[in-house]
Formats: structure tokens, C-alpha cells, sequence
């Protein structure tokens, strides 16, 4: 039943658009836009100055199953996502079974970047038993990086679903990272809509990176009614980065009052 209704809810507000993949993402309590680990398809594609590849393999929120991989050649980035809601048994009208269905979303991303900004196209295809709906969308980023402050900038899914009556809401992203002294960085992002709001920090000491985040989202924004805000909204977040030469093996885990996330990644920069 879990599954059923986050697949209602990824087809009336394009959740699926909205889980991003890494380790370092997740750990940092969900922090994309200046978050560099490879993902650079769904984190912010103007960040990217070197060839990379992502792997992410995830165990996501009410038994969800999540799968990412993104590469980057020479300024061109392309990232593929995928979501599942798990086995659903099937019931007719009179209480019998009928067949179970895995309902899924998928997209398919392609950026480019230009200088310091980076334009994406995303395709995308949500199906649950005889139900399918497609669309296409886009989106803009910014990256700039002076001394110790890096700031990152987002907006993304401007578009529609071609075949269904659906809307797919504009996202925004807004993030920050201070490198502090003693190896410490301070992340910060504000996405919308609905409002959400996020912080990390990250300590690195050699080879070894160690993270901890938290994440709010804004109950009012989120569900349209005048609802107060709890410790229901707060997702608390870690993870762990090792390095080993180009290879970059991380954890992230993120826990909330009614579910947990596991997000394994390997990346790899040459």
C-alpha cells in the first residue's frame, strides 16, 4: 500500500524527478547543486571541470528501489534513473487476485555546459499496471566557485507530460559550500517547490571523508494546507567516502520517523 501511494504521488508532483542519487548527496542531507561525486546528470551540470563516472544502487524510503548512473565527457553529460515501488498484487471488483505489477519511473538525462552555466534535457516514463504516462522537460544551472565559497544554482522540469492531463512542477535549487579550516566544508541548499531545506557538513582527513546532514520540508508547501511543522519533517542524514586512486567507494544513510534510505556509490574520476 506504501508503494501504490508514493506512485500516486510521483505522478501528480513528479517525485520521481526529485530523488537524487550519491552518497555524498544524501549524506549531506540531500545538497546537489555544489556536490561534485560524478552525478553531475542530476546534482548540477555546471559544476563539472573533469571526466567522471557515477554508480548508485539504493534501498530508498516505504521499500523503494532506486538505481542512477551518470558519466561526463568533455563538457557533455548524459545520466539515466530509475525507480521502482515494488511487487503490487492485482484485486478485480469482487475482491479476487489478479495479476501483481512493479510499477516504475525512468529518465533519461543529456546536458551540456557553457562556460559557467549548463543546459539538460530530461525524458521521463512513469507506469503502474495499464497505466503509462511520458513527458520531456528541462532546465537551466549555474556554478561559481571564488577561493573557499563555491555557489550553485538550479532550475529544472519545465516542461509537461505529453500523454496524461498531469502537471510537473518547476524545481528550483539554490546551494552553497564554505571550506573551512582544518580539512571542515559547510554545505547549505534551499529547494522548492515545496520549500525544502538542507545542511552538511563534511570532514575529510586523507582518503577518508565522513558526512552529516538534515534535511527539512516545509509540511504547508508540501501539502497545500495549514499544517505545523514537526519532528515528522526533519530527516537526519550520514555517510562515509573512501578514496582509492581514482575510485571513490561511499555510503549514505538517511533516517526519518517513518522510514530509512541506504545509498551505495562508486565513483570514478581518471
Amino acid at each position: 500500500m506504501n508503494a501504490l501511494l508514493l506512485f500516486y504521488i510521483a505522478l501528480s508532483s513528479g517525485y520521481s524527478l526529485k530523488v537524487t542519487p550519491g552518497s555524498m548527496c544524501i549524506g549531506l542531507g540531500n545538497v546537489g547543486t555544489v556536490v561534485d561525486e560524478g552525478f553531475a546528470a542530476f546534482h548540477n551540470p555546471a559544476l563539472i571541470d573533469r571526466n567522471a563516472c557515477a554508480f548508485s544502487i539504493a534501498r530508498y524510503f516505504y521499500g523503494t528501489n532506486f538505481l542512477a548512473c551518470s558519466g561526463t565527457y568533455r563538457n557533455t553529460i548524459i545520466g539515466l534513473r530509475y525507480m521502482n515501488y515494488g511487487s503490487i498484487q492485482g484485486y478485480d471488483e469482487a475482491g479476487y487476485l489478479t495479476n501483481a505489477f512493479t510499477p516504475y519511473s525512468m529518465d533519461l538525462v543529456l546536458a551540456r555546459k557553457v562556460g559557467p552555466l549548463a543546459i539538460l534535457a530530461r525524458g521521463f516514463i512513469e507506469e503502474i499496471d495499464t497505466y503509462h504516462a511520458w513527458g520531456i522537460c528541462g532546465g537551466l544551472s549555474l556554478f561559481y566557485r571564488i577561493q573557499r565559497v563555491a555557489l550553485g544554482m538550479k532550475v529544472e522540469n519545465i516542461g509537461k507530460v505529453m500523454n496524461k492531463t498531469i502537471d510537473i512542477p518547476v524545481s528550483f535549487s539554490v546551494g552553497s559550500c564554505i571550506t573551512l579550516p582544518s580539512d571542515f566544508s559547510f554545505y547549505s541548499e534551499v529547494k522548492g517547490l515545496p520549500m525544502e531545506y538542507s545542511a552538511g557538513l563534511a570532514y575529510q582527513y586523507d582518503a577518508l571523508t565522513v558526512l552529516l546532514g538534515s534535511r527539512f520540508i516545509d509540511p504547508e508547501t508540501h501539502s497545500g494546507l495549514d499544517i505545523s511543522a514537526s519532528s515528522q519533517d526533519i530527516h537526519i542524514s550520514a555517510g562515509i567516502r573512501v578514496a582509492i586512486e581514482d575510485y571513490t567507494i561511499g555510503y549514505g544513510f538517511v533516517y526519518s520517523e517513518y522510514s530509512k534510505a541506504h545509498h551505495f556509490t562508486i565513483s570514478l574520476c581518471p
